[in-house]
Parts: structure tokens; sequence; C-alpha cells
């Protein structure tokens, strides 16, 4: 067995017989192991890890990661299992299957993969500098050769064993990979490449091109799988790309809301247009359905189209399998490439089916499908609690939210003007219960499933509560958004577009001075002392979450605001001479949060400015948050000042 550790401070470690560190205090956050040898032609190691804050993840093998990265979670425990093989060909073929190995920078040759397994990494913006491949040919005889695309060298030709370079700090940025022999005849060899930028590309076959030229992108890890030509291949339901199957940067792509529009391909961009949801449909055949128009692919006057759902047999599908998929019409005809659009011809193309989630992390508008409102944070407030409603459209940091996913077709919404995720409040099971924003806690109540509904338009179904998000009334502006009992209601039905909103760049910054420290309570305090904001987090180390954003007044030039990492002391109601301050809350000696100056024993304002270097080097506020400071913020909580 071999073991690659992804360790806090750290990253990926090299490939070996042990992982980790001892003596360090440092955390393991992810785990890949292989079996080498004899063992791995017979065997699959499998593991599942137990992470913080998340539980048992799912199941994985053969090389592929359990843990998390970029999220400074601990790995809690590890599940291990050998199971033996299935048997992959007829017994009089013998075993037939393909092996890789990848040579990757800082780390060298890491270990060797088989029939599927990812060799290279991954989040660890690390080049693939070579790869070395074998082949079990069985009874068939034949092999495998690899031509690799090498940075300054261009393609290097087809060649057995080793393709790329060592020792020479070059990046590989693309491989196309063929069978030889009887071994070809009687099978395809599938494979894919994950590409700086870009990640996992379509699945190619026979000789197509996987990575990049012209781009100066690194390939940074490869799949490669063996099938049998003319195998029966199930697709499953699920969201898929479809590319051309000697060619991934030629993929379906719905980019026209408008029925009737041809399907064009486009380069693979991993968005909303490139996704199609299959679904069984009956006697074997299945409809394909655009996640970004809600529209069907179907047969019409040669072409192919996106229409509104029927169970007509232009709008049904079946697929084959040979060097890539057919994809048949009922009512006749083969789904052919014709220059950048789809035709529906007698003699059709072969195509690569790659399953992928439902909707593309990133930031987003929500509109509702009932009277095309939009999703949108009341008053555009960043407090915990805030209720959400649908509102007329204003390209504002309210109606702007990140969708992050969990695992699966799980995602977190969030708003990107108040860092707060869209949750059902209270965990509530009742129907008609409130949506709200409130402090990220990964909570089942902030998680939601995204579905497809057949009449267009996504579904939010809440973790928590069984529930769907769904815009009140009529959906018109202003009405409230609740979760409820799924009808397939308009008013149930949401669309995504990407938003260029990204927020604001002082809590952006902010959220990643924080992210790194911890404090002894689940507050954290960022002061920003170019900016006069006071910013509020809840939860811990690498969790943080926005909870309160105000502007402050800090010290003046003469008297600056003291710079560091100080904790909350002592406070008090009042204090002052010729003036009265309220609220007191001390972070460092003489340096407090306080209210702006008020005339002496008043509540009469003499001096409420806001956002400027004028105190004394306190940090002056509302009263109303000094107060929360004062009544919310516990003894001990980290306070960072920075400029």
């Amino acid at each position: 067995v071999q073991v690659q550790a992804h360790v806090q401070n750290i990253g990926w470690q090299a490939v070996g017989s042990s992982a980790g560190t001892h003596g360090r205090s440092l955390r393991i956050e992810a785990i890949r192991l292989v079996l080498t040898g004899e063992a791995s032609k017979w065997y699959d190691i499998s593991y599942c890890a137990h992470v913080q804050n998340k539980g048992w993840m799912s199941w994985t093998s053969n090389g592929g990661t359990v843990g998390t990265t970029g999220q400074s979670l601990h790995v809690e425990a590890l599940q291990i299992k050998l199971t033996k093989k299935a048997s992959k060909s007829a017994p009089s073929e013998g075993i037939v299957g393909v092996r890789a190995q990848a040579h990757v920078q800082n780390f060298g040759w890491g270990a060797w993969v088989q029939n599927g397994a990812m060799a290279g990494t991954t989040g660890c913006s690390l080049r693939m500098e070579a790869l070395n491949l074998q082949v079990d040919a069985g009874t068939y005889g034949g092999g495998i050769t690899c031509n690799a695309h090498v940075q300054n060298k261009g393609w290097m030709n087809y060649r057995s064993g080793m393709a790329g370079t060592t020792g020479q700090s070059l990046r590989m940025e693309a491989v196309q990979i063929k069978l030889t022999g009887n071994l070809e005849k009687n099978y395809d060899v599938v494979y894919r490449a994950h590409v700086q930028n870009i990640g996992w590309q379509p699945w190619t076959v026979n000789g197509g091109t996987a990575g990049t030229t012209g781009r100066s992108l690194r390939v940074e890890a490869v799949e490669i799988k063996l099938v049998k030509k003319n195998s029966a291949q199930n697709l499953s339901e699920g969201t898929y790309f479809i590319s051309f199957a000697t060619d991934p940067n030629k993929a379906f792509a719905s980019s026209s809301g408008s029925s009737g529009a041809q399907i064009q391909t486009a380069g693979f961009a991993d968005n909303l247009q490139e996704r199609y949801y299959l679904r069984k449909e009956s006697g074997g055949t299945i409809s394909l359905q655009s996640v970004n128009s809600g529209l069907f692919l179907a047969s019409s006057g040669g072409k192919l189209v996106q229409l509104p759902d029927s169970s007509a047999n232009s709008h049904r599908w079946k697929t084959s399998w040979n060097g890539g998929y057919a994809l048949t019409n009922v009512a006749g005809g083969s789904a052919q490439l014709s220059g950048s659009k789809v035709n529906v011809a007698s003699s059709g193309s072969r195509w690569m089916f790659t399953g992928t989630s439902i909707v593309p992390d990133g930031i987003y508008t929500v509109r509702n499908a009932a009277a095309g409102k939009m999703l949108d944070v009341t008053g555009a407030s960043v407090s915990s609690g805030a209720n959400v409603q649908v509102f007329n459209a204003n390209n504002g940091g309210a109606q702007a939210f990140e969708l992050s996913r969990k695992g699966g077709n799980t995602y977190y919404v969030k708003n990107v003007n108040s860092d707060m995720a869209v949750e059902v409040g209270n965990a509530s099971k009742a129907n008609g219960a409130n949506v709200r924003q409130w402090s990220f806690n990964r909570s089942a109540a902030q998680q939601w499933n995204i579905s497809l509904s057949r009449s267009g338009g996504l579904v939010f179904t809440n973790v928590a509560s069984g529930k769907v998000m769904t815009a009140g009334g009529s959906g018109a502006s202003g009405a409230n958004v609740s979760s409820n009992n799924n009808t397939n209601a308009a008013t149930q039905r949401w669309t995504l577009s990407p938003s260029s909103y990204r927020g604001d760049s002082v809590i952006a910054r902010a959220r990643s001075i924080v992210n790194g420290l911890s404090s002894s309570t689940s507050y954290i305090i960022a002061v920003d002392l170019t900016n006069h904001r006071v910013m509020v987090f809840r939860g811990g180390r690498g969790n943080w979450s926005l909870d309160k954003n105000w502007t402050v007044s800090t010290g003046a030039p003469s008297t600056p605001t003291v710079v560091g990492d100080y904790t909350i002391g002592m406070r008090g109601y009042s204090f002052g001479s010729g003036y009265t301050c309220y609220y007191w809350t001390q972070f460092y000696g003489d340096y407090l949060f306080h209210s702006v100056l008020y005339n002496q024993g008043t509540r009469t304002i003499q001096d409420g400015r806001l956002g400027y270097s004028i105190s004394h080097g306190c940090v002056r506020m509302n009263i109303d948050h000094a107060k929360w400071i004062y009544d919310n913020v516990p003894q001990g909580t980290h306070v960072k000042t920075y400029y």
C-alpha cells in the first residue's frame, strides 16, 4: 500500500509508505491510498474518511481523494477495506487493463494506478511532466502509446512507455493516447485530463486530445481506462457534459433560451449552458434537458434543437457504445457534428457523456419563474436573521448569491454582500416556515438539494425541512420567501444567471486575514484602520463567517490606534470629561470600543462622525453597535487591528 496525505501548512506530500507528520501538531486534511504490485491486479483498496464538521464522507478507491483541501478541516477517522476486483472480461480474454504513473513537479514519479484511477495531483498547482503507461493486453496482443504536448517542444510523437520529459522542469500540456495491435480492434482507450484553470475536462477517446495547446496551461492529472468495443455502457440519470468523442472542446451548448434554437458546440467552459440532464424514459429511451434553458433536445427538420417537453419520438433518444456514444433519435437519424452545429442525419458522430454536478460553483442572480423577480436580502442587510424575499432586479449585492457544492447536488447558498447563508429559520419542518439569512454554520438548514424541474427551472429543496424554496403569493416584488411542500408551481422554480458582483473588498480582505487566526471564543473582531471598519465574525479558525459590518472612526494620525493582535478585556457603561462615551469595551490598555461622543451626561451627540481618523486611539462607533459588543462579545475574544 502506498499513501499520500494533504497536511496543514504543507499541502500534498510525496507518495510513500507512510504519510503525515509527528511532533508538529499538524492535521491531516485529505488522504489517497493505492495498492501496488501483484495485489493491485486482483484487489481494489477502498476507503472513506470522517471529517471535522462533515462526518463520514463518500467512499472512494484506488487513488481517489477522501477528505478536503482548502477548508482547514481535520480528517478524524478512516475506514479501509480490500475488495476483489470484478471480472472485467470473458475468461478466455485474460486480464485486460491499463496502468498509469505520473511524474509530478516536486514529487517525481508517483505510484502506479490503474483502470480509471487518478495519476497526478489536483489542488496543488503542480505540473505533470511525464506519463508512463502500461497495458495488460490479455490474449489479444498489442500495446498502448502516448503522444505528449510539452512546453517549448510541442507534440513529441507517439511512443510506448514514458511520454513527456523529466529533469527539465517542463509542463505537459496535452496528451493523445492510442491502443495498438489486436487490442485496438477490440477495446477503446478512454481518458481525460485535469488542466490548470479549467479542472477536469470531458472524457475523450482513441487519440483525442486531452488538455490544451497554445494556451500555456499545465496538465495536472489524468484518468485512463479501457472499454470493450460494442459493449453495453449504461448511462444513469443525472447531469452530463456531451462532447465530441475526440475533441472535448466541442461540447453541446444551449446558450440560447429560445425554443427551436439549434444546438451548437462550444469550447468546454464548465458552465450552465453546457449541462444536460439525462432522464430515463419508457422503452429503454432517454430524454436530454438543458439545465440552462429547461428545454429538451429534439430532432426537427434535420437539426438538433431544443423544444418544450413532449412524449413524441422526436424527443426520445437511444445510446450505443462504439468508440464513443451514438445518439440515435427514435424518430430516425443520429446526432451529427457539422462545423459548430449539430444536425440529425443518417450517419451520426460519436459523443462522450461526462457526469457532472447540476450547477457549477459560482456567483449568480436567482430569478423566480412566476413573475421574474430576484431572490433578495431585504434592505441589503448584513445581519443574521434578515429576511429573504423576491424583489425587482437591481444588480446589487443583496441579489448576488454564491452557490458552493457540499457534495452530490447539495449546495450552500450564501449572499455575497452579507457573507451569510440562506437557510430555513430554526430548521423548521412546518409548511410555510420562513427563509432568512444567518451566519454560515454548515447546518442542514443551510443545505439545499438542487434538482431540475421537468417544467424547466431549478428546485431548491432544503435538507432540514424537506420542503422547497418558494416565493409567496404570485411572486410579486416584495413577496416573502418560505419553505413549502413541492407542488411544481412557478413560484418554486428558479433560474440562474452569472453575476459579476464580487462583494465588498474590505470584507474579503478581512475574511482572508481572520480565517487563519484562532480565538478563545466563538467570535473574532477585525478592525480595518485604513477603511474605518469593524467586522465581527463568528465560527472558528478556517470557518469564520461575517456577522456584523460597521463603519467606525479610528485614531487620528497623532494618536493612532494600536496595530496587532489583542483580546477583549474589561467593559463599562460610560466615561468622559466634557463629553460622555457609552458602552466601552477594552481590547488593549486604554484602547476601547465605545460610542461616539455625547454632551456630558446626555444622549445629545457632540461629535457623531464615523469613517474618519479622529479619535485619541479608541474605536468610536454608533451607540447601538457599541452596546452590541458590550452585550455580546465575551472576554478573551481575539481582536485583530490592521491597515
